[in-house]
Formats: C-alpha cells, sequence, structure tokens
C-alpha cells in the first residue's frame, strides 16, 4: 500500500514539476546561442516555450504557426534593448504574422519591428499579447 501511495506522489511530482518551469530557448544572431534565428527557434519550440532574443538585428519574417509561445528582448522594461533588439522584415510581407487563431498565450514582447512590405504585425483571427514593442518603418 505504501509502495502504491508513493509511486502516485512520484507521479504527481513529476507531472507537475514539468509545468512549474517554461522551456527557454536563445536566438543570437552573433554568438552562442541555441539558434541563430528566430524563425528557426519557433519552429522547433512548442507551446509555452519562451524565447529569448539577444540584442541585433534580425533580416528575417516571422511566423507563430499558431503556437502558443513568448517572443521577448532580454530586457522589455529598457527601451534602449527594445530598440537594440530589431525584426526587420526587409521591406518585404508582414514582419509578425499571427493567423492560425493564436491568442493570448502568443507573446511577442520588447521588440522593435521594421521595414515591413505589407505589415509590421499581421493578425488574422488571432489575439495574441502584443507588449512593449516598437513598430518603426
Amino acid at each position: 500500500m505504501k509502495a502504491r501511495i508513493f509511486r502516485w506522489l512520484s507521479i504527481i511530482l513529476l507531472v507537475s514539476s514539468s509545468y512549474a518551469y517554461a522551456q527557454v530557448v536563445t536566438v543570437d544572431d552573433n554568438g552562442p546561442a541555441d539558434y541563430s534565428t528566430i524563425q528557426d527557434a519557433i519552429n522547433n519550440s512548442f507551446d509555452g516555450y519562451v524565447i529569448e532574443v539577444s540584442p541585433g538585428i534580425y533580416h528575417e519574417n516571422i511566423n507563430f504557426y499558431g503556437k502558443a509561445l513568448t517572443i521577448k528582448g532580454l530586457d522589455p522594461s529598457d527601451i534602449n534593448n527594445v530598440y537594440a533588439t530589431t525584426i526587420d522584415g526587409s521591406g518585404v510581407g508582414n514582419v509578425v504574422t499571427f493567423d492560425s487563431g493564436e491568442d493570448e498565450g502568443s507573446k511577442i514582447i520588447g521588440i522593435t519591428i521594421q521595414d515591413g512590405g505589407t505589415n509590421g504585425i499581421y493578425c488574422y483571427y488571432s489575439s495574441p499579447l502584443i507588449s512593449s514593442n516598437t513598430l518603426a518603418k
């Protein structure tokens, strides 16, 4: 009986601890990190992941593809860090796309979004959390 209770408690602790911490992956186009592009980090992440983006200019267009991820600069409360962490669409398409039913579980925080050919941020039937970002031409 004690062994059965211990086994159940072990399973409960294992399951609850797996939800206690979000998986964090890093992006840096100039140094050691998990990924050098934000889209590669998105493609290889799962719901609940946090993607931390180091300062730099990332020439790419990103799509969340319905994933409940957080993409954030290293310090969203520091405007200088927000300006220094930029996704640049190079004048092509939407810089950031939410078009797969994303909700507030999909977040972009503390990043400058610039030079979209169509839109800086495109939302279609989605309601992500967009906070502490700057939009620039």
